[in-house]
């Protein structure tokens, strides 16, 4: 027996007709792939965001930070050591007046009368730190005592975005005071003359101080011996 095979004209299968429509080798995305794009862009998008952030902290935070730096390691080096005409604390020969925010003091040699009074004050509205002195060759054991000349800002490249602060706990103290047996000295118990040794607490501050900001905070402490009456 024969079997004749029938022919059908004008009928094609429903996969013939998707590849006339799209092309033999058309490939969807799957799931999978398109995860891993997105991972992969998300992992670039966070590399470069990185860098942007290193590049904002090195243009714009640093230069902060070393000026926060700069202007409080001068504020140390100034009211400690000082300059020829003008010395510091560690030249002092006799304490003033000791305050959490002011301390003067005599400069010069045991013996000399060529004396000089040295102040240096912490201002609460500005929040800077101001030097003033008399003049040399004043008769400082009589009152009222000789004037103070006119203060200076130190450093005195302290613009105003700078501030000056004391101890964290107390913004307001920036001057303690100890005795030789390492006690606190008390003011309106001890007397003057039994300070031996100055703390001094300062925090500089750029803008708002804070680094979501990119300002800068630094903090530091020194003492200073005092040989007073030595």
């Amino acid at each position: 027996m024969v079997h004749k095979a029938r022919l059908t004209h004008g009928h094609t299968r429903p996969s013939d007709n998707m590849k006339q429509l799209y092309g033999k080798d058309r490939k969807g995305v799957t799931l999978i792939e398109l995860v891993t794009t997105i991972l992969i862009i998300s992992i670039i998008s966070a590399v470069t965001a990185g860098i942007v952030i290193s590049l904002m902290q090195l243009f714009v935070y640093l230069p902060r930070e070393m000026k926060a730096r700069n202007i409080a390691h001068e504020v140390m080096d100034i009211m400690g050591e000082g300059e020829t005409q003008r010395r510091g604390m560690r030249y002092a020969v006799e304490v003033q007046e000791a305050l959490p925010t002011r301390f003067i003091y005599t400069f010069g040699y045991p013996g000399n009368t060529d004396k000089r009074i040295m102040r240096f004050r912490w201002d609460n509205a500005s929040k800077k730190i101001y030097r003033s002195y008399t003049a040399f060759g004043s008769d400082l054991a009589t009152l009222p005592q000789p004037p103070y000349g006119p203060e200076e800002l130190i450093p005195y490249y302290a613009s105003d975005e700078i501030s000056i602060n004391g101890r964290p706990a107390n913004p307001n103290t920036i001057f303690t005071y100890f005795k030789a047996d390492g006690s606190a000295w008390l003011d309106e118990v001890d007397p003057l003359n039994r300070i031996r040794r100055v703390e001094i607490t300062i925090g500089v501050i750029t803008g708002t101080g804070l680094f979501s900001t990119w300002d800068s905070s630094f903090q530091t402490t020194s003492s200073v011996e005092i040989k007073q009456y030595i």
